[in-house]
């Protein structure tokens, strides 16, 4: 199991993962309508995830 890290509306969590999770399977896991950042750059789907990774979640909101 890997540990990583996620701020999301100004909290700190960690959240355990299979060893090898990618960034999809990280937002499979929220199902939530946001942004997903690792170190300031927009989580790539296929990036693996590594213990101690900093994710930040941002909501996104539409409107019409």
């Amino acid at each position: 199991m890997i540990k990583v890290e996620i701020s999301m509306r100004g909290e700190l969590y960690t959240q355990e993962l299979k060893e090898g999770a990618t960034g999809r399977d990280l937002k499979n896991k929220f199902n939530l309508p946001a942004l997903y950042y690792l170190g300031g750059r927009q989580l790539d789907s296929e990036l693996r995830l590594k213990d101690g990774d900093k994710i930040e979640i941002v909501f996104v909101f539409g409107g019409g």
